[in-house]
C-alpha cells in the first residue's frame, strides 16, 4: 500500500494512507482541497492542492468528494438599505458621548 506524505500544521511531516485523507472539490470556487486527521495529534488539515497533485492522488483512488457553501452565503440581501448621513453623525454621537 502506497504511503503519502503530507504535513500537519501540529506535527509537521507525516504519512498517511489513501484512506487516511480525503480530496475535496468546491463546486462555488473550484478549489480541490485535501483533508486528513494528523495520525499523531489528530488536528483536523485541510490544504488546497494542485492539478498535479489531485491528479496522482487520484490514481491512487483517494476517496473524493464534492460540496458546495451553505444557500445562506450565495444569497443577497436586496431588503438593506444604506444608511443617511444623519444616521451615521447619530451613531457616531452616540458612540463619543457614551
Amino acid at each position: 500500500m502506497a504511503k503519502i506524505l503530507a504535513t500537519c500544521f501540529e506535527c509537521g511531516d507525516i504519512e498517511l494512507h489513501r484512506t487516511d485523507i480525503c480530496l475535496r472539490y468546491c463546486i462555488d470556487n473550484q478549489r480541490t482541497e485535501l483533508q486528513f486527521n494528523c495520525s499523531q495529534c489528530r488536528q483536523n488539515n485541510i490544504k488546497t492542492v494542485n492539478e498535479k497533485v489531485e491528479f496522482a492522488l487520484l490514481m491512487l483512488a483517494v476517496p473524493f468528494v464534492s460540496w458546495g457553501w451553505p444557500e445562506v452565503l450565495s444569497q443577497r440581501n436586496d431588503v438593506a438599505t444604506e444608511f443617511s448621513d444623519e444616521e451615521i453623525l447619530q451613531l457616531a454621537w452616540s458612540l463619543v458621548t457614551a
